[in-house]
Parts: C-alpha cells; sequence; structure tokens
C-alpha cells in the first residue's frame, strides 16, 4: 500500500532512479527507503526473523542514512514498474539468492523458506504466498502469470529498463 501510495503522488511511478533522499536505487532498501517515514511508519515490515539478511530493523528515521541499513530488508523489488504496469506482476518478494531464484538452505540468501513459497506484493496491490517451482534440489522460482514453467524475476518479460533489486547485506 505505501508503494501505490507513493505512485500516486509521483505520477504512477513506484521508486527509481534515485530516490527521495537523491540517493541511486542500487538496491531494494534504496527504493523502499523512499517510503519512510511518509508512506510507512515502521521498518519492522520489511524484517523477516528467518532471513539470512534483514532480520531486524531499528526504527530510525532522523537522519535519511539512518534509513533500511543493511541488514534491516529482506525483501527483494522489481524497479522500473509503475502502477499500470500488469497487475500480476510481482513488485515485492522475498529475497532472493541474488538471482532471482530460491535454494532450500534457511541460512542462505533466498533459503527464508526453504524454497516451498515464497512471499509475493504484485502491482495491481494484492500478495499471495506462492507455491515455488524448478527442481526441488536446484534452484527454485517464482512462476511467471501465464507461464508457471518460466521465473517470473526474470525480468525482460517486463520491458526495458526493468531489473531485479536485492537488499543490501
Amino acid at each position: 500500500m505505501g508503494l501505490r501510495a507513493h505512485a500516486a503522488d509521483n505520477g504512477g511511478m513506484f521508486p527509481a532512479g534515485e530516490n527521495d533522499y537523491e540517493e541511486d536505487i542500487v538496491s531494494s532498501n534504496d527504493a523502499f527507503r523512499s517510503l519512510l517515514p511518509d508512506y510507512i511508519d515502521s521498518e519492522q515490515i520489511f524484517v523477516q526473523g528467518r532471513s539470512a539478511r534483514g532480520k531486524r530493523a531499528d526504527n530510525r528515521f532522523d537522519d535519511a542514512s539512518d534509513i533500511l541499513q543493511s541488514g534491516e530488508n529482506h525483501y527483494s523489488y522489481i524497479a522500473g514498474l509503475t502502477d499500470t504496469s500488469r497487475t500480476g506482476w510481482p513488485l515485492v518478494v522475498d529475497g532472493t539468492n541474488g538471482s532471482g531464484f530460491y535454494v532450500t538452505d534457511v541460512g542462505q540468501k533466498g533459503g527464508c523458506w526453504e524454497a516451498r513459497k515464497a512471499i509475493v506484493a504484485y502491482v495491481g496491490g494484492s500478495a499471495a504466498a506462492v507455491r515455488l517451482e524448478g527442481d526441488r534440489d536446484g534452484d527454485r522460482f517464482i512462476p511467471r502469470e501465464g507461464y508457471p514453467e518460466e521465473n517470473a524475476l526474470e525480468v525482460g518479460y517486463m520491458g526495458e529498463g526493468i531489473e531485479l533489486l536485492e537488499p543490501n547485506d
């Protein structure tokens, strides 16, 4: 909801390019920093206790450099989408292994749910726990809407300039 409110105030654009603190957006932390504290009032929604990154957050907002520091965000972000992009495209997902896939080891990046499911928030504003596809012993992926054999996080099908951004470690 915070991303949709941000887009409503910014010509339909979700955070991309540069955040509200004039920092280049190169990670999901940088993008989500645009939401705090005006659209979201707690860093806690970005943490996941089982995550290899992003287990806890301190809720410090007094200085922009304190907002969503490394280790305070578990989620990945698809940069370059707008509020008119397809509603079924992923916008925010559980942090991956760094390449858009999930692994079975809980202690590793992308292993939060043992490669069984991933939390996905979509452009249209809905969210769900999605069953992952792929080889159980290999890399698992979020199935693409309409093309379940394809990884939804291989974002080339969404258009030019769209990229998956991972959290800061």
